[in-house]
């Protein structure tokens, strides 16, 4: 730390500043803010990690907790991601050596986490594009062929997408161009980057630029090295429809059984439809514990907005029958749910019992848990 620097708790006194205009919108005092510390000699990464992203993870769990509607998650998201673009625009961009692309995967419209990275591999003095939320992987073949970057770096931060991760990668080794990982989605090693063909993988924005400095990538070995996707998974795919569908199906009599309305459960069309492809994801990587960790991060979720306190069994019972006829070969060995996790048949119904389905419970420390790392961005 400078002479001048302010000190950690100064920096924490900022972080709830920033949050305060963050949350009325303010991201002209938000940026004026910001601009002091780096006029008072605070790195350009230490107010990444230690102000922006834990501020978005208290954004999300807000969120997650019920505090915030998603207009206002996303709101609050969006003023964050103004105040990274405008300190990315003070800085210059080298005419001189290795481009780098910056982008969500295929599917994945959360933004946030690669617009953080290309701010600061910018910052580091990297020759940066940033191409946003979900490129279709045939443009992003085509893009990368036709301007000639040397390098793109992928942001997945949920597992649904990681099978428009694995088309990503392809696409730009068609194009000749090598891979960096990164994002909650790939976990906290290079496993599923590996299974998925990219040439490297980073957990943290800081050992990014370090990465991309050292490595020395070979897309040919990276794709050799992926395995051939299961038969079913593309069954899957042609069957998304009528699964999901079988599923919500499913779900509805799972619910009534206990007495819960469906209607005060939040987005069940839109979470049936995430689990469905994290499915594919866990076939595609042949790791079923992808299954059972998504439906624990999204029912603590789903339990805080309304759902019963028994919405992750509920789901996995109604994810096994609608795979059961269509898609036998891919129904998950998941019967034993997290500890958390009661069964149903083993569990008070507390709606019966007079709660309210919009009342939520403190949640479990491992729901606790998942929240935070679901409100994570770059994995710092």
């Amino acid at each position: 730390m400078t002479g001048n620097e302010p000190a950690r708790t100064d920096l924490q006194a900022v972080r709830l500043g920033v949050l305060s205009a963050v949350i009325d919108g303010d991201a002209g005092l938000a940026y004026r803010m910001v601009l002091d510390l780096l006029g008072a000699g605070v790195p350009f990464e230490s107010i990444l990690v230690e102000i922006l992203g834990p501020l978005q993870s208290d954004i999300g769990a807000r969120w997650g907790q019920g505090d915030y509607r998603i207009a206002d998650e996303h709101a609050s998201t969006g003023v964050v991601e103004t105040l990274i673009a405008q300190l990315a625009g003070s800085f210059d961009r080298p005419d001189e050596g290795p481009r780098l692309a910056v982008a969500c995967a295929e599917g994945d419209i959360h933004s946030l986490p690669p617009r953080m990275a290309s701010a600061y591999l910018l910052y580091r003095g990297w020759h940066v594009t940033f191409l946003g939320s979900s490129i279709p992987a045939r443009d992003l073949e085509d893009y990368l062929f036709e301007t000639g970057h040397d390098t793109l770096v992928l942001s997945c931060t949920m597992s649904p997408w990681l099978q428009g991760a694995r088309r990503s990668i392809e696409a730009a080794h068609a194009a000749g161009v090598p891979v960096m990982a990164g994002g909650r989605a790939f976990g906290s090693d290079d496993t599923i980057a590996r299974k998925l063909g990219a040439d490297g993988w980073s957990p943290s924005l800081v050992d990014l630029d370090t990465r991309l400095r050292e490595w020395t990538p070979d897309p040919t070995a990276s794709e050799a090295g992926v395995v051939e996707p299961p038969d079913d998974l593309a069954r899957l795919r042609d069957l998304h429809p009528d699964l999901v569908a079988r599923g919500l199906r499913e779900l509805r009599e799972l619910l009534a059984e206990i007495g819960w309305p469906q209607e005060a459960v939040p987005d069940v069309t839109k979470e049936m439809g995430l689990l469905i492809r994290v499915v594919g994801s866990a076939l595609l990587i042949d790791d079923a514990a992808l299954i059972t960790d998504h439906v624990t991060a999204q029912a603590g979720l789903m339990s805080h907005q309304g759902a019963p306190e028994e919405i992750g069994p509920l789901m996995l019972r109604a994810l096994d029958t609608a795979l059961a006829d269509k898609a036998p070969q891919a129904a998950p060995r998941c019967t034993s749910p997290p500890p958390w996790m009661h069964s149903p048949a083993e569990s008070a119904h507390p709606y019966r019992g007079g709660r309210s389905p919009r009342t939520t419970g403190s949640g479990s420390p491992v729901r606790t848990e998942r929240l935070q790392a679901s409100t994570a961005t770059w994995a710092a």
